[in-house]
């Protein structure tokens, strides 16, 4: 083929695909120009549409069952040493011993080098739930050193908790605004915790004062073991310890073990497997 006519030709392409991007807006890439592929039209960008893929997911689980929450994560957990647990987990769901120490060894174990922090709890007793016939936990708790609940505390800036309130798990069947009884002694419910999946979900926290309140009701002296004072923390079941950074919750073992021969010390299992270090003897 003579040159002027490859000319002519290539003119009347061009023309023809000037004429194409002029009344439908395409351009076509050397792609589709050479094999003639189809095109897949373009919308306008919904603005509301998820721009990220959390907002995705978000957007998808709209309505659907609150996902859990995971507790505040303590390091090592200490208890009194006639209590046996057959699962050490247990001891880091919320499920607390039913057994007491003293309360004094809090200010020890915080003195510790290596240690970040240390919160008490202290089982009070077993109590029916607000909706039917199953039962719950009354737990007693300390809101200025806690740091397990306050993962699972709803509101953007916690309140404090007075001796006659009550914060409540997600299972216990009372609500925001309700009111407690325990053997004659009132709680109002201030706040209702997030789901975690474990036993706090069935469970209600009040302070450590408004268990001595439940404890100095008569009408409670037949149901529960305690006795004595407990407002200002001088028996607990549990004691949470947290690690700092640059101490390995092993390396405290020991030295929390040394403060008393009435306690036994577990270190939180890890993601794999469980630890025998809370077996292990300390001289």
């Amino acid at each position: 083929m003579k040159p002027q006519k490859w000319i002519a030709l290539f003119t009347l392409a061009a023309a023809l695909l000037t004429a194409l991007y002029l009344f439908t807006g395409y351009t076509p890439s050397p792609v589709d120009t050479a094999q003639n592929t189809e095109q897949t039209p373009v919308t306008e960008t919904d603005s509301s549409a998820p721009e990220t893929l959390s907002e995705e997911l978000s957007s998808e689980s709209a309505g659907a069952e609150q996902d859990v929450t995971a507790a505040g994560i303590a390091d090592l957990a200490v208890t009194d040493a006639g209590f046996y647990v057959s699962d050490s987990a247990d001891l880091f769901s919320g499920a607390l011993p039913t057994t007491v120490f003293s309360g004094s060894l809090a200010l020890d174990a915080a003195a510790l080098d290596g240690v970040s922090a240390v919160t008490p709890q202290l089982y009070v007793a077993t109590i029916q739930a607000g909706c039917c016939e199953s039962e719950v936990r009354l737990t007693a708790f300390d809101p200025d050193s806690d740091f397990i609940l306050s993962a699972l505390r709803t509101a953007e800036v916690l309140s404090t908790v007075s001796p006659s309130e009550a914060i409540v798990g997600i299972n216990t069947g009372y609500e925001a605004g309700d009111t407690v009884s325990v053997w004659g002694t009132e709680f109002t419910v201030t706040e209702v915790l997030a789901e975690s999946g474990d036993a706090y979900d069935s469970t209600v926290y009040v302070t450590f004062s408004g268990a001595q309140r439940v404890l100095d009701s008569a009408a409670a002296q037949n149901f529960i073991n305690l006795r004595g004072n407990v407002a200002d923390g001088e028996q607990i079941s549990i004691l949470y310890v947290k690690t700092d950074d640059d101490t390995a919750p092993t390396a405290l073992h020991c030295p929390l073990a040394r403060l008393s021969e009435e306690i036994t010390v577990t270190i939180r299992p890890n993601d794999c497997c469980e630890t025998d270090t809370d077996k292990q003897v300390c001289h």
